[in-house]
């Protein structure tokens, strides 16, 4: 089990939620299974999802780098983040 990095235990609590999701896969892959659920050959990775561009936050960010979990950010959209990113983002 991974060390906290807080001093004290945060008053709110935080929510993650655990959610696995079939990765077909077309050949012999290594690490492939059959799983009966899907009927085929998947990869079945384990997905971690912590709502919203709300708690895009460097504490939570920082300890994920820190304990080598991988993360993808969705920011909300506003007139800035689409002036930056140009046509990438629509307005």
């Amino acid at each position: 089990m991974a060390k906290c990095s807080f001093r004290r235990p945060p008053k709110k609590p935080l929510y993650l939620y655990f959610d696995a999701t079939d990765d077909r896969v077309h050949g012999q892959q290594l690490g492939r299974h059959f799983n009966g659920c899907y009927n085929h050959y998947i990869f079945l990775p384990l997905f971690v999802f912590r709502g919203d561009s709300g708690f895009c936050r460097p504490l939570i960010l920082n300890w994920c780098d820190r304990h080598g979990v991988d993360y993808i950010i969705s920011l909300a959209g506003n007139k800035r983040l689409a002036k930056l990113t140009g046509k990438l983002v629509p307005g």
